[in-house]
Formats: structure tokens, sequence, C-alpha cells
């Protein structure tokens, strides 16, 4: 959805003006708690699959008109005529999802959006009244310097300054970081105004966006107690791969060994040059690739719970149950099998109270997708490291399975670093994991040699596909199959064309 959709109109001032200049909860739940968040990751969800659809049309298209061409620039040739042609692409994609949702469904979700991705930031919402929100629910606003609230009634004990300053407090800055574990994040270039003794910036990318810093902030925020060097670069593999040579070049050049990076934190899909060479350097490395298999993924929070408020047990007590209730995520219930992989997979929390250390004092913008949950898995995978420098990823992710909120596939936090600090019950714990790590290598060969073992799936072995999102229900397939008839001319031209 474009910046310039998406700021026709604030829905939130609107609705302070249709009802009497008052924020409820209902509101809150309604268009920003959990049922929302998760259709605006649905949204998302339908954005990059109909993207990647167009995206494989276009490149099947220009495989055949240049058929001398590699791979790479095939894909880079796709790459620039879907970025020259983006209007037209984004109004495609748009009008795809409106034929998906249908007309009413969308028209709400896009009330959802505005309200999420805007909040009040610059607005006006003088003499409002927000006392019937908790401190949590009002947090949920999206608001800043520039935002005016001469007049407004809060929530008891409730500052929005005292907010603001919270969220844009630096991290303080560590006069000793000498036993400090070093990683690496890879993301889009940001601004650094260089004050920060445990950040290292090296931008070679295109100009800083949003995406970068806040991916830093996410990661800070979570584990503060490493120094950080950031690669800002450009959206290429090559470009990601430039920065990891540059990483394992700076680790060469070490003389210290507590001052090497240890762990890389990517929130893109490796390729296979970026994944050979963080293999030869001996590095450890967090990426998208983590979340699209199924081993960890995001869950949502409303306030301070984990589930939606007053949720009979009966609508879905469970995170897949919330997806799969029409009446907590109407959306999301229909696209439901989007997340089939992720069943079994351990659930982060991406919904967090973000300082930018770096930024604009603007609060973190958060879609709610895999670039805000690699940093969060990075930074706990980090204090392990921390912990015990051996650890490998699947040892992580084995500890993590085993910090789990009883009943449930949520990571607690607390569990996992009583693990952690306690030196005797986490060597126990790394020994249990790999004696269930060889026999699942012991099951995992017997199954390729055709003998039968359990019926389960072997962990993180086996990846379910994730299925069309359009052909997920009877209703969406129809859909896709009157939009492929009506589109069959256009779809067998080229975007560019």
């Amino acid at each position: 959805m474009s910046e310039k959709i998406e700021r026709t109109t604030n829905f939130i001032v609107n609705y302070l003006k249709t009802h009497g200049g008052k924020l409820d909860q209902a509101f809150i739940q309604k268009y920003l708690g959990t049922g929302a968040t998760i259709e605006v990751f649905i949204y998302r969800a339908l954005q990059g699959k109909i993207y990647g659809n167009l995206f494989d049309k276009l490149y099947i298209g220009l495989s055949k008109k240049f058929s001398d061409l590699s791979k790479e620039k095939l894909e880079e040739k796709t790459e620039k005529i879907m970025k020259k042609k983006s209007e037209k692409v984004e109004a495609k994609i748009e009008k795809r999802i409106k034929k998906i949702l249908g007309s009413e469904t969308y028209d709400e979700l896009q009330k959802k959006l505005n309200a999420y991705n805007i909040g009040i930031e610059g607005q006006d919402v003088s003499n409002c009244d927000f006392s019937d929100l908790s401190q949590e629910e009002f947090e949920m606003l999206r608001f800043d310097e520039d935002t005016n609230f001469e007049g407004a009634t809060f929530p008891e004990c409730v500052n929005p300054e005292e907010i603001l300053n919270r969220r844009n407090t630096e991290i303080e800055n560590q006069n000793n970081n000498e036993d400090m574990l070093h990683i690496a994040i890879i993301d889009t270039p940001m601004e650094y105004s260089g004050d920060v003794a445990t950040l290292e910036v090296h931008n070679s990318g295109p100009q800083e966006d949003h995406h970068g810093r806040s991916v830093y902030s996410i990661f800070s925020s979570v584990n503060p107690n490493c120094v950080v060097h950031f690669y800002g670069v450009g959206p290429e593999d090559n470009d990601r791969a430039e920065a990891v040579q540059a990483i394992i070049d700076y680790n060469n050049g070490c003389t210290d060994e507590s001052k090497k990076i240890r762990l890389v934190s990517c929130s893109h899909n490796l390729g296979e040059n970026e994944s050979q060479l963080i293999k030869d350097g001996g590095l450890n490395a967090i990426s998208a690739d983590n979340l699209h298999h199924g081993d960890f993924f995001e869950y949502f929070r409303f306030g301070s719970t984990d589930v939606v408020p007053e949720l009979k047990p009966e609508e879905g007590d469970s995170i897949i149950g919330r997806y799969t209730n029409p009446a907590v995520a109407p959306i999301a219930g229909k696209y439901v099998n989007i997340f089939k992989s992720f069943g079994e997979a351990v659930l982060v929390n991406v919904n967090l109270a973000i300082d930018q250390p770096s930024s604009d004092k603007k609060r973190h913008e958060c879609d709610l997708s895999v670039s805000w949950g690699v940093p969060v898995v990075a930074a706990y995978y980090a204090m392990a490291l921390r912990a015990n420098p051996d650890i490998s990823y699947k040892v992580f992710h084995g500890i993590c399975k085993k910090s789990l909120k009883e009943g449930t596939h949520i990571l607690d936090e607390d569990s996992l670093i009583k693990i952690l600090q306690n030196k005797e019950l986490l060597q126990e714990t790394i020994q249990a994991i790999e004696q269930e790590i060889e026999q699942e290598k012991t099951k995992y060969k017997l199954v390729k040699r055709g003998k039968s073992v359990t019926g389960r799936e072997l962990g993180s072995q086996v990846v379910a596909d994730i299925q069309d999102i359009e052909g997920t229900d009877k209703e969406s397939a129809e859909i896709a199959r009157q939009e492929r008839a009506t589109n069959k001319t256009e779809d067998k031209q080229n975007i560019g064309e």
C-alpha cells in the first residue's frame, strides 16, 4: 500500500470526530489489537505472494525472449522492470487483494492499516478523551512530538511526553564492553551519529531507510549487551555477500578472539553465496530462512497478555486457534493454510516497546513481519553464544523448545535465561538435546532406507510447503479462477509492455 494512499485521511482522527472525541478499548481491540495485527500480517503476506506471482510471470516471459541470459541476469532484469513499473505493479497487487477479500472486507482492512501504520503522528487530537484506555492500550497508538495533545484526557499515570522520552532514550553507553559478544547485522543502511559505544556502522548501500534502523533497535532492545557491527547494504544477494566477506576479513584481521564476530543476523533469505561464505567463515547466522522453514515464528500480543482479552475457550485458546477464529481475525481465518507450516514453531513476541538510539525520535515502524522476528531470535541466540560459544543453531533451537510457556509454543524468556545463566543446567540441557538430535538423525536415515518409524514429523527436518494463498478455500479459489480468466490476455504480456 503506497504512502500516498495511506495518508489520504487519518482514520483515528475521523473516528474521534464522529464519536465525541473519545477513544475506548473497543476501538483499540478492533483496530490495533491481536485480530487487527494478524490481519495486517495477512495483508502483507498477500502482497508478497502476489508480487512473487507477478515477478515469476514476468521472469518466464523474459526468459523466453532473452534465452541467452543467465539466471542472475534475468532476475536482475526482471527486478529492474518491476521497480520501473512499481506504480502499475502496486495497483495490480491492490486490485487482486481487493478481489480476493471482497470490497467490504478490503475497505475495513484499509481502516486497520491506517490506524496501525499512521496512528496519530502529527495530528491534532486536542481535548480528546483517552481515559478509558489502559497504559498498554494507549502506548499502542502511534504518536510523536508533533501530535497535539493539548487539553486531552489520559489514563491515570500516563504522560505522553514521558512515553516519548522513554522510547527515544539512547541505550546506555557501555564503558566496559571487553567481555561483550560481537555480532553483525546485515540490513539496509541507517543514519548514525557515532555516539553509541557498542555500535559500529558500515554503510555501503543506497540512502538509509527505517528498516535497518528498526532491526538494530529490536535486537538491542532484546539484548543490549552486545557490540553490534552494522552493515548497511543494497538489496541484491551480491551486496549481502560482500558484507559477509567484510565480516570474515574483519575476523581474519582481529587478533583478539573475544572481539571476533560470532553471529550474523540478516532479515532476508540467504543466497547460495552468502550461505557458503558464512559456512566457510565458521559463522553462526539467523536469517529469514529460520522463520520461513518453520523453526521460529512471530506471535502477537494485546497489551501485556498473550491471548485476546475475554476470548472464550471455544473461540480458540491457542495461537493457531486465533488464526482460524473469524471472530478474532476474519481475514486470517480465510487464509490460515499459510500458517500450517508453522504449527510446531517456537513463537517469539515481536510486539515490543522499542527504543531507537540512532533514530530521528520516531517510533519504530513495524509490519509484524519476518524482518522483525529475525533480530528477536538473533538476540536470544546471542545470549546463548555468550553463555557457551560452542552452541550450534540446532542446540539453541532445542533449548528454546525446552523454554516454552506451559501448554503453548510461546518462548518464555525467563525460562530461557534461567537455563543460560545456570552452567550446570545449561550443560545438562545441551547434552539432552544433542542426544535427541542424534536420535532424529538415526530415524531420518531409517526413513531414507525405506524402513518404518513413528508417523510424526521429524522436527524441522520436515517442512510443509506453503499452499498458494489464492487456493486456500473454495471462495478464494473461485475468485482466483475468475481472475485468471479475466486477466488471461493481460497475463500473457510483460508488465513492461
